[in-house]
C-alpha cells in the first residue's frame, strides 16, 4: 500500500509546499521515526489513526518544537537508531 506524506500526517507536514517523508526507521519498542524534507522528525508509537484520518504523532523534533536551532536541520536525509535512540 502506498501513502503520501499528507495522507499519513495531514497538516503536521507543513514545512514546505513540497514536503516529503524521506526516511523511516523502526525502534525496538514498536515505534517509528519519520525523517522529512522540511518538518524535522516525527515519532509515532502505537500507531493510531486520528479523527482526520492521519497518524497520531507521539513526538515531533524540529525548530518549531525547540529540538534544534537552525531550520536547515528540519531537512532530514538519514536516520540511525542505536540503543533505541535516534
Amino acid at each position: 500500500m502506498k501513502y503520501t506524506g499528507d495522507q499519513l500526517f495531514g497538516k503536521a507536514l507543513d514545512g514546505a509546499e513540497n514536503a516529503e517523508i524521506r526516511m523511516v526507521e523502526a525502534d525496538g519498542n514498536g515505534g517509528m521515526y519519520f525523517g522529512t524534507s522540511a518538518d524535522g522528525i516525527f515519532y509515532v508509537k502505537n500507531a493510531k489513526i486520528s479523527s482526520e484520518g492521519s497518524l497520531d504523532i507521539t513526538a515531533e523534533y524540529s525548530t518549531e518544537t525547540g529540538a534544534w536551532q537552525k531550520d536547515t536541520m528540519n531537512n532530514v536525509y538519514s536516520l540511525d537508531i542505536y540503543n533505541n535512540t535516534v
